[in-house]
């Protein structure tokens, strides 16, 4: 039986100096849970998943041999980049329309839930950290996802954004980078590291005193898989620089 949690990309290079995050990789409702008809029209969209990413956190795993976890779940069912307390965790409804599966919960069911979907991919997260910590401390913890270009008839401009919340010198040097690429790209937007909006690579970054970041990608430019893999390409270039920058004297970095 497939693992229901998580899919781990194991390192190709283990002095690699980053491991990679993907929170929202997969619209999948496992079961025993089944989704009612009315439900169907969400789970194709940025509700449901981060388009696009799963292909490029593989791309950027593959270019630089870095390990990845990705989560095999969908966000509905319960969500791996927020705490558990919070309001949003399982949501009810959306847009004002409920989610049959996720109505009337029992307190055991949403125990279930942590226990089967969210702290497996935790655990594996936090395993793949420990590996890389017997190389050296000196790598990064960064979480990728991606973002609808129209939220509730909102039109978004900008195409990526580098979310952080103390690590600010590193933020700006992919901010720059990506803009020295051609893309519209902004700190904290569209929504700030610094309001608990990237909590999973802040709490096993900051657990460990690992520099810790997210990025969110518009998903019109990594909907197709050619895009998601060039897209893939640049960001691991972006990184492959950052890390030089950041981590001059680390192992297998000359």
């Amino acid at each position: 039986m497939p693992n229901t949690s998580f899919s781990y990309l194991p390192f190709l290079n283990p002095q690699a100096p980053l491991v990679l995050l993907g929170e929202h990789a997969s619209n999948t409702i496992p079961p025993p849970l089944s989704t009612a008809a009315e439900d169907e029209r969400w789970l194709g969209t940025h509700w449901a998943w981060d388009i696009g990413i799963a292909n490029v956190i593989r791309t950027v795993g593959e270019q630089m041999g870095c390990a990845g976890v990705l989560a095999n779940f969908s966000r509905l069912v319960c969500d791996p980049n927020r705490d558990v307390e919070d309001e949003f965790f399982i949501r009810t409804e959306l847009e004002g329309r409920p989610l049959s599966f996720n109505q009337a919960l029992n307190p055991q069911e949403v125990q279930r839930r942590i226990d089967t979907y969210y702290a497996p991919y935790h655990r594996q997260v936090e395993k793949m950290i420990q590996e890389r910590l017997t190389i050296d401390r000196d790598f990064l913890v960064f979480s990728i996802h991606s973002f609808t270009p129209n939220y509730l008839g909102e039109k978004r401009d900008v195409e990526v954004g580098v979310l952080f919340d103390e690590f600010v010198e590193e933020a700006e040097i992919m901010h720059r980078a990506f803009q020295k690429k051609g893309f519209d790209t902004r700190l904290n937007e569209p929504w700030s590291g610094a309001d608990g909006m990237m909590f999973s690579p802040h709490l096993h970054g900051t657990a460990h005193g690992l520099i810790n970041l997210e990025l969110e990608i518009r998903q019109d430019l990594i909907t197709a898989p050619e895009q998601a893999n060039a897209f893939g390409i640049t960001l691991a270039e972006i990184l492959t620089d950052l890390c030089r920058q950041r981590f001059p004297g680390g192992p297998g970095r000359a």
